[in-house]
């Protein structure tokens, strides 16, 4: 096998994409990880995604959009005693636009999990030098294939999201370039982050994102606004959008080097773009699915082309974010989301 520019492992699921009250429902290869797989391969991005699915007609499903997106299935296991993740996309009208069920709305029967990925197939991943490496789970051998594939040279992504207690975040850290973290969930990390990577981006859904460029050096986040649009029909996936920008940034100006805050910020405002033009579609793909990427792709373009030379001047807010506030740690957030 040859070296995949990007290799991916973590969340992939099934999701089922369901509008109460309408008859069938769509499915799409889902989770973070499978998401910003998919989103970089439809790109034109050489992608390999490490998963452990089903023997099962769900994993089908996924390895056939995956395939379909440009993925490379080679280290997409299926195994008998394993069941495919499966998540509920439930669309709905009003303020709060979607919701992610995890248990059958029917029965109430536990939907499939997560599973991490084969040892042999970690081994196998620790034998390749993408030029970046995400992730959105750990397990040990997730921690290992991070710290393999950074002497290798990648530049790695880490977003975690549903990280069990036993897993220590702080082992992982030395092998992150570049962390990300909603808001909704900094607070559920506490005192488990050191938040010592070189790039530290804190989402905050339509109020925009928090960035960090320095790493410990650079004692202040900074804000980036969102981009809003009207007609949102969906906004899941819009973090995912992001994740999958800045990289294809990186890749596109890639110089094995961590990012340069012009072109970190170029990245993030693109997946801003990315993230609203898809809020208009289902699904968290549904304008990659919907329009095609040669649209898509005109549309960023467009969007971008009047600002591009001069982000760090005219879209990056040099005042302290409101949320975070001067020399603020990312853990302060916690009192006020645990609060809510």
């Amino acid at each position: 096998m040859t070296d995949p520019d990007i290799l991916a492992t973590g969340f992939v699921a099934l999701d089922v994409i369901w509008r109460p009250g309408r008859k069938g429902a769509s499915l799409a290869a889902g989770g973070s990880c499978g998401n910003v797989a998919a989103t970089l391969a439809s790109f034109g991005n050489d992608v390999a995604l490490v998963a452990k699915l089903g023997a099962d007609a769900e994993a089908a499903a996924v390895i056939d959009d995956l395939v379909r997106a440009g993925v490379r299935p080679h280290l997409l296991r299926r195994d008998s005693r394993t069941e495919t993740p499966v998540v509920i996309h439930e669309i709905l009208e009003g303020p709060r636009d979607h919701r992610f069920l995890l248990n059958d709305p029917e029965t109430g029967a536990r939907l499939p999990r997560y599973s991490p990925p084969d040892p042999l197939d970690i081994h196998a991943a620790k034998l390749l030098a993408p030029k970046v490496f995400y992730f959105d789970r750990l397990s040990p051998g997730i921690i290992d294939l991070a710290r393999q594939l950074k002497e290798n040279g990648a530049i790695t992504f880490f977003e975690p999201s549903d990280i069990s207690g036993d897993i220590s975040m702080t082992d992982v850290e030395p092998f992150v370039d570049i962390l990300k973290i909603s808001a909704q969930r900094a607070h559920e990390f506490g005192g488990r982050l050191r938040y010592s990577s070189p790039i530290q981006i804190l989402t905050d859904g339509r109020r925009g994102l928090d960035v960090r460029l320095g790493g410990a050096e650079d004692s202040e986040f900074h804000h980036l606004p969102a981009v809003l649009i009207e007609g949102v029909v969906d906004s899941a996936g819009a973090g995912d959008a992001v994740s999958s920008a800045l990289i294809a940034a990186i890749l596109d100006d890639w110089t094995g080097e961590i990012p340069t805050p012009d072109l970190a910020l170029y990245g993030l405002r693109r997946g801003q773009v990315l993230a609203a033009l898809n809020c208009r579609f289902a699904g968290a793909r549904g304008a990659l699915q919907s329009l095609g990427v040669e649209v898509v792709t005109t549309v960023l373009d467009e969007a971008m082309r009047a600002n591009a030379p001069s982000y760090q001047h005219e879209l990056f807010c040099r005042e302290p974010s409101d949320i975070l506030g001067p020399n603020a740690h990312l853990t302060k957030l916690s009192e006020r989301y645990s609060a809510q």
